[in-house]
């Protein structure tokens, strides 16, 4: 950062409050500012963050009026979200992506389908790099992409659908009985992912693959989305503490959970969850699968009776003898009402002012300092992963031998959680939930694959031998 930026900044202060612009328009006016630690003094100095007495404490008035568009900075991580036209106190109707593709499926596909689940809008229309959806979601040859090596077999041998279907009533054989968790109704799933405006496109991506699958979706971004036609519907402009950008994703992530602790966790509302499933936007996730394994997690541990907090379990060291077990946050993390109750009412300032990337480590850390150990995710029967960092294909070729992270998760399960060493196909159970580092433009591929979605008549639907009738929207 030059001197030159510098004094705009602190021309931008005196002539008129950096409260009326947010700090990633603020960067973006100055050349795109992605050094971290100038990102935080600006943030400092557009948050007030440094105390009286330091050389920038005592520079910045604290006299500082705020607008719809930055909410003051005190209020996080609950500042809540803003409107389409900017104005803080929105609440999302977070059904609104579930009812869109359901309702869609009944006026357009349930005579192609014998059930929703099989169902995901793929269009005759260009995609993002040009090419024809449905030709390369239906049409492309098996073995390409996620589909390498091993990466097919997994998606059309290992994996089995086993949870319940979208509409809670119909099932997708085969269905072993999932596991008894009393007389419970089921449980209710809000599916919550962090991304910007600038990624809008992915997000819809996500949305029509397995978002509207969850009983509730928001996307966490830079933009409110009201209009199902418009790419990104179900985002929420989310404002947090400091810049939007990937090293912030900490503060993010303390939004997130502080909007689902103000709106979606009263019993009494219809817009109450019992689980909240919270990821990034390069990811498949199976919700029939994650709702199997609720069901097993409610067996043995009830719904209200402990927090939750579950994941792709992985040891962080802090010393050769002192550690702590976080779940992953690329494939996502489960949490349940009492875990976000804890984070938000005992943990709020927990690194309340951080800025970093690794939000997964920081939620690990700050839950398991008020003493809630993350359950292990891995199938105990068969000591199989059901969360994955990694594609299918990659899975299928990783060992022990990978970079440092890498090497650290396997010892991880082999050893710290006595799953034994198990590699590709071995270490993935038939339950699998999710799969992480999923190019966009074979999410849908896919997850047409798993849910056998496209027609006869495909080079996919022939290869499946999958249902008859059309996939792909009707005009």
């Amino acid at each position: 950062m030059t001197t030159n930026n510098q004094q705009t900044i602190a021309d931008a202060w005196n002539e008129r409050s950096l409260a009326l612009a947010t700090i990633s328009q603020i960067s973006i006016a100055l050349g795109g500012l992605t050094h971290p630690t100038l990102l935080r003094r600006l943030a400092a100095i557009v948050y007030r963050t440094c105390s009286t007495g330091s050389a920038l404490g005592d520079a910045i008035p604290k006299n500082v009026t705020y607008y719809v568009d930055e909410p003051n900075p005190d209020l996080h991580p609950r500042a809540g979200a803003r409107t389409s036209g900017g104005i803080l106190g929105y609440v999302a109707d977070v059904t609104r992506v579930r009812r869109h593709f359901l309702e869609e499926f009944e006026k357009h596909h349930s005579r192609n389908h014998s059930s929703p689940l099989t169902y995901i809008p793929i269009k005759q229309v260009s995609h993002i790099d040009g090419t024809n959806e449905f030709t390369y979601v239906c049409d492309a040859p098996p073995g390409q992409g996620v589909e390498e090596g091993t990466g097919w077999d997994i998606a059309t041998n290992r994996i089995q659908i086993n949870g319940l279907s979208p509409n809670h009533t119909r099932a997708f054989p085969p269905l072993p009985p999932p596991p008894s968790n009393g007389t419970l109704p089921p449980a209710r799933i809000l599916c919550a992912i962090y991304t910007y405006a600038g990624d809008h496109r992915k997000t819809q991506t996500l949305a029509e693959t397995w978002g509207w699958r969850c009983d509730g979706y928001f996307a966490a971004s830079t933009k409110t989305v009201d209009d199902p036609n418009e790419p990104g519907f179900g985002a929420i402009d989310l404002p947090h503490f400091g810049p939007e950008m990937y090293n912030n994703m900490w503060q993010k992530t303390r939004s997130i959970l502080g909007y689902i602790y103000d709106n979606y966790m009263d019993e009494d509302d219809d817009n109450s969850f019992d689980y909240f499933y919270v990821a990034g936007n390069d990811l498949v996730a199976i919700v029939e699968n994650m709702r199997y394994y609720i069901a097993e997690l409610e067996s043995k541990h009830g719904r209200e009776q402990k927090p939750i907090y579950s994941g792709l379990v992985v040891r962080q060291f802090a010393t050769a003898n002192k550690f702590f077990d976080f779940a992953v946050g690329g494939p996502g993390y489960i949490l349940n009402r009492q875990a976000i109750r804890i984070f938000i009412e005992q943990l709020a300032q927990c690194h309340g002012t951080s800025m970093i990337a690794v939000e997964d480590r920081f939620v690990g850390k700050c839950l398991n300092n008020a003493g809630i150990k993350i359950i292990d995710s891995a199938n105990n029967e068969t000591h199989q992963q059901r969360f994955f960092d990694l594609s299918p294909a990659w899975v299928a070729g990783q060992n022990e031998n990978g970079n440092e992270f890498i090497k650290r998760c396997y010892k991880t399960w082999a050893e710290d959680y006595g799953h034994g060493w198990k590699y590709g196909m071995d270490l993935i159970s038939e339950q699998s939930v999710v799969f992480h580092r999923m190019n966009v433009r074979l999410l849908k591929r896919f997850a047409a694959i798993l849910y056998k979605s496209c027609p006869v008549g495909t080079v996919l639907g022939d290869t499946l031998g999958t249902y008859q009738g059309l996939a792909y929207e009707v005009a």
